[in-house]
């Protein structure tokens, strides 16, 4: 079984390193063909401004006005269009050159004493008459650039983040046993992420060491309990038999029935440790309901108001305490950590063919993460859950918190 605790889906860090080194490294590759072409045609206007100034200078000195130019001394041999757009550039422009279109002509201009220098730069324009070859060009190398900065960012963020995944590979590899050998901690190159793989290896292991402690203290407690409790049991039964009266009376039945919840939970926690295996299966909406009317009285208390839907029968293979057991628990999550509308509690538990879902609102005020919502009781509902081999997830989804046991593992 695969015991699935991932709250979202998400993007993992390298392909998300990899998806941002491939924007930024294609950026800069567009950015860098953008600057060429403003480039070439900021060159190419030096250049035909530079032939207006020589040409000016051979007109001054008596020379013939080179092809494609004009020099204008009066306006009245223009065209109406090119005239007023002349006079514009003349009388209220202060640029001693420009350039301007007219009727699908391009001009470069040169303001002078003895008048103004027209220059029909539409055939000399280089550049223009080859952008559509140079977007073919950029569009044929367009392909290869993309792939050349998926590899790159690949590689780079392989690099970038093999520490992180040496991490990953000593702490989340099922087959690694604690502790870890020190030669696994030399094989990390950096030195700051080599104190931080000791210090959660350090405090791993703590908490693995608790956890053992714990287990080992419920399965010495649930024995020692076994004695009393069925010393209680026979007590209630001869009390039963001996004096019919009592029968009757409310706190004996509750007694009674808090005696055999007690042996329930203690048989549950012996599942623990217990190398036993359990081939049968229970109705799962049957003994959550027999759990849930048992607690009445405490969802009362607390103000709990529960709602099972029952979409198909669900057979688990999990004795019936164990199921009493993890209800109880997810019942004490919800006391603690569900929102209350009212004053009052919904817990909602959903049972289908092959999952159940145990739902209740998180408070809005303090959201915080699924696997914080839970102290002891979240370790104890997984071991169960892991035990008999029940998938077990937890998500948060539109302001709720949600449990799934899932009798097929995922």
């Amino acid at each position: 079984m695969i015991l699935n605790l991932k709250l979202t889906e998400a993007p993992s860090l390298s392909s998300r390193l990899v998806r941002v080194l491939s924007l930024l490294s294609f950026s800069i590759v567009l950015l860098f063909t953008g600057a060429i072409l403003l480039i070439s045609y900021a060159f190419e206007d030096i250049l035909l401004n530079d032939r207006l100034k020589q040409a000016h200078e051979q007109i001054k000195n008596g020379g013939p006005t080179p092809n494609n130019m004009t020099f204008i001394q009066t306006h009245k041999t223009l065209e109406p269009d090119l005239l007023q757009k002349l006079r514009y550039l003349e009388l209220d422009s202060n640029q001693e050159r420009g350039e301007f279109n007219v009727a699908n002509h391009h001009y470069h201009y040169l303001v002078t004493e003895q008048g103004t220098l027209l220059y029909d730069t539409t055939e000399a324009a280089i550049i223009q008459r080859a952008l559509d070859d140079i977007f073919l060009i950029l569009c044929v190398l367009l392909i290869p650039s993309a792939l050349l900065t998926y590899c790159v960012a690949h590689l780079t963020a392989k690099h970038a983040l093999k520490p992180f995944n040496q991490l990953r590979e000593m702490f989340l590899k099922k087959t690694n046993t604690y502790p870890l050998e020190r030669k696994t901690f030399n094989n990390i190159q950096e030195v700051d992420v080599r104190e931080i793989a000791e210090e959660l290896h350090y405090a791993l292991h703590q908490k693995a060491a608790l956890l053992a402690q714990q287990e080992n203290f419920n399965q010495g407690m649930a024995h020692e309990l076994r004695t009393p409790l069925q010393v209680m049991q026979n007590s209630i039964e001869l009390l039963a038999h001996t004096q019919n009266e009592i029968v009757s009376v409310p706190a004996f039945k509750r007694l009674g029935k808090s005696v055999q919840r007690m042996q329930r939970l203690s048989n549950a926690l012996l599942w623990l440790t217990s190398q036993h295996t359990y081939d049968c299966h229970i109705d799962a909406a049957a003994i959550i309901r027999k759990t849930i009317n048992s607690m009445q009285d405490l969802m009362a208390v607390h103000q709990v108001k529960t709602n099972i839907e029952v979409k198909h029968p669900c057979p688990i293979a999990m004795p019936e305490e164990v199921l009493e057991l993890l209800v109880f628990n997810l019942f004490n999550n919800v006391v603690h950590h569900a929102a209350a509308e009212l004053e009052q509690r919904h817990w909602s538990i959903l049972i289908d063919q092959t999952k159940i879902q145990f739902l209740n609102a998180i408070p809005k005020e303090n959201v915080v993460q699924a696997n914080e919502h839970f102290g002891i009781g979240l370790t104890l509902v997984t071991k169960l859950a892991q035990r008999f081999n029940i998938g077990f997830h937890l998500t948060e989804q539109n302001e709720q918190f949600i449990i799934t046991l899932s009798t097929h593992s995922h």
